[in-house]
């Protein structure tokens, strides 16, 4: 969602947390219940997400984000922009994996990027749900 925000012009983006929600980025105290069964303070699935938007935008403060197309329905893809150039892309697999059956893989090509080159990081889990072993 901040990805696609930000590539809509969007500058800000404002969150909702508290104590005792699933939705969280974090869990900050032992004694609630969010439904993970995990009985100490914990982060939560969209911290890791929040990590990987905060390493693509980057630190030079003057970073711009566009939306990239892609041929396939689960895959979305951001080019992140700093002095006119390209300097990094956020691809994302947003298929459901249960933890049940073979877990979907996408080859992922770029056109047009004569010269370019970059790392390849991941973030994974076991599953969608997962809630450690990220």
């Amino acid at each position: 969602m901040m990805l696609l925000s930000a590539s809509r012009g969007i500058e800000r983006c404002h969150f909702h947390h508290g104590v005792g929600f699933a939705y969280n980025t974090f869990q900050p105290v032992a004694s609630s219940d969010d439904g993970t069964n995990i009985t100490e303070p914990h982060i939560l699935p969209s911290y890791n997400g929040m990590l990987a938007v905060n390493e693509a935008i980057g630190t030079s403060g003057d970073s711009w984000i566009t939306e990239i197309a892609t041929l396939n329905d689960t895959i979305s893809a951001y080019g992140i922009y700093e002095q006119g150039k390209l300097v990094r892309v956020v691809v994302l697999n947003q298929a459901v994996y249960t933890g049940e059956g073979e877990r979907s893989s996408v080859r992922v090509a770029f056109k047009d990027l004569d010269g370019w080159t970059g790392t390849v990081k991941r973030l994974l889990g076991p599953q969608t749900t997962s809630l450690t072993g990220m």
